[in-house]
Parts: structure tokens; C-alpha cells; sequence
């Protein structure tokens, strides 16, 4: 059953700037599910910064969204499983 809810897998990772937490969050994210997420989730102000970083990372593809919610060092990753969807 479809329920239109998305999940995300939180990563907070205080040290480093947004390239590198987003590299390694994205690795353990892969390391757990062996796909990358369906979308990137970082605060608003940093959303410009994570698309220029995920190009830099060659995943330029990768949907980014800014959200005031979400607090700076954190880096969101949705988990669209097809698991989930079912």
C-alpha cells in the first residue's frame, strides 16, 4: 500500500564542511542500502552550497532540497525504498 509518506535516514555530523558530511553520509548510505537516496535534504540556507557539492562529488543528479527544519549540520537522506512503497 502506497502511503505518499517519505522517510529519511538523519546523519548530524558537527565536524567538516557540507561536501564532506555529505560525502560521508552518502557512503554509509550506500554501505546500508546499496542505492543512492531519492533525494538530499539540508537546511535552506545551505541548499546552493549541497547542489555545488554534490557536482563536485559527481552526483550533480541528485535532488536537493532546503528545508528550515532541518538543522545545519544535519544532512537528510530519503529513503524511497521500493520496500517502502509497497
Amino acid at each position: 500500500m502506497e502511503t505518499g509518506m517519505v522517510t529519511y535516514r538523519v546523519y548530524r555530523h558537527p565536524h567538516g564542511d557540507l561536501k564532506e558530511r555529505l560525502r560521508e553520509a552518502l557512503r554509509d548510505y550506500y554501505g546500508r542500502h546499496g542505492r543512492l537516496p531519492g533525494s538530499v535534504v539540508v537546511h535552506k540556507s545551505l541548499a546552493r552550497e549541497a547542489v555545488e557539492a554534490l557536482a563536485a562529488l559527481d552526483l550533480p543528479r541528485l535532488p536537493v532540497k532546503g528545508v528550515g527544519g532541518c538543522l545545519v549540520p544535519e544532512v537528510w537522506l530519503a529513503d524511497e525504498s521500493p520496500a517502502r512503497k509497497q
